[in-house]
């Protein structure tokens, strides 16, 4: 990972819930990062959906956006019903995707490459998640601390 993308603080900002809402769930929430170089990554998560599972994603940048396409021009959502069928779980939006991914990291064994997140990636998810939950008990931005990246990550 680079490191000026390394998540450097992050807010979660409880916005008005959903009537889905149960619990100590929060539906939706929105949450802001700021990396070690000062970009702005904003997030939106909407946990139920209540009509299927759906993601979308666009990335903004200074010379243009990048879209996820949606697999199908959706018309109508209301009272669970939509104009054409949405899956139920990830698999069927993404197994070309994993399908992709699993042969990458076979091909990479083959050819003695490491090819995919490291260990330290998941370390630096691990952290940034921390801070991400104490900012939503505090309500105030919260720093991402990690420990020194050891020269194997590098």
């Amino acid at each position: 990972m680079d490191e000026n993308l390394r998540v450097n603080q992050q807010t979660l900002l409880k916005v008005k819930q959903s009537k889905r809402t149960s619990g100590d769930w929060l539906n939706p929430q929105l949450m802001m990062f700021t990396t070690k170089s000062g970009q702005r990554i904003d997030v939106e998560v909407q946990t139920d959906g209540a009509y299927a599972y759906d993601i979308r994603c666009q990335v903004v940048g200074e010379d243009g956006t990048l879209d996820l396409p949606d697999p199908a021009a959706v018309t109508k959502r209301k009272n669970q019903q939509v104009s054409y069928g949405l899956g139920d779980h990830w698999a069927s939006r993404f197994a070309d995707s994993y399908d992709e991914e699993f042969i990458e990291w076979a091909t990479g064994i083959l050819n003695d490459q490491l090819v995919g997140a490291s260990t330290w990636d998941g370390y630096a998810s691990c952290v940034t998640s921390d801070a991400l939950i104490q900012s939503r008990k505090t309500g105030q931005p919260e720093k991402v601390t990690m420990i020194e990246q050891a020269e194997i990550y590098k």
